[in-house]
């Protein structure tokens, strides 16, 4: 099944949203510019521009970031890692790693 054109999309999630059955979405379409992003990295460095990072998963767990995503409470960046940084991705309670 085809979704259609992006405008397509856009419209049918827009209308869903206005009856309740969809969060609120808006799109930005860039296209790729070093300069820019080295303008954001400089803003970044400065602390002027801040990225919250909500949860750090193992690729192996995308279908749970999905279902977080989802769920729509997110206060920030999912990010999917291919390997487990030690201090960032050990569970509570000071569980061991996985191997």
């Amino acid at each position: 099944m085809s979704a259609g054109t992006d405008e397509q999309l856009l419209d049918r999630i827009r209308a869903e949203h206005e009856q309740g059955k969809a969060p609120a979405v808006s799109f930005t379409f860039v296209q790729p510019n070093g300069q820019q992003l080295q303008q954001v990295l400089d803003l970044m460095e400065q602390g002027k521009v801040k990225l919250h990072v909500d949860k750090v998963l193992l690729l192996e767990d995308a279908l749970d970031a999905i279902k977080y995503v989802d769920y729509g409470h997110t206060v920030g960046k999912v990010i999917l890692t291919m390997k487990q940084e030690e201090e960032e991705l050990a569970p509570a309670g000071g569980g061991g790693s996985r191997s």
